[in-house]
């Protein structure tokens, strides 16, 4: 998504609460991101984040981001 998209596919302004839910119920993932260089932790943020969503969630994302289209 965040590759149709060309960068981010969040706001900033939801980066924080999106940090906190993942760090309640996936810690493990948060120490993970910490390992990434700083430049490439809001994609792995964003990625990780979006890969917990339900997946009727994810579908609607992917569609709005790639039109419904697999980019490799």
């Amino acid at each position: 998504m965040q590759r149709c998209a060309g960068g981010p596919i969040s706001e900033r302004q939801h980066h924080r609460a999106m940090y906190s839910a993942l760090a309640r119920s996936h810690p493990a993932e948060v120490r993970s991101i910490r390992s990434y260089p700083r430049q490439q932790q809001l994609s792995e943020l964003e990625a990780r984040y979006t890969a917990k969503l339900p997946p009727q969630d994810v579908l609607k994302l992917f569609d709005r981001y790639c039109g419904g289209q697999v980019s490799v």
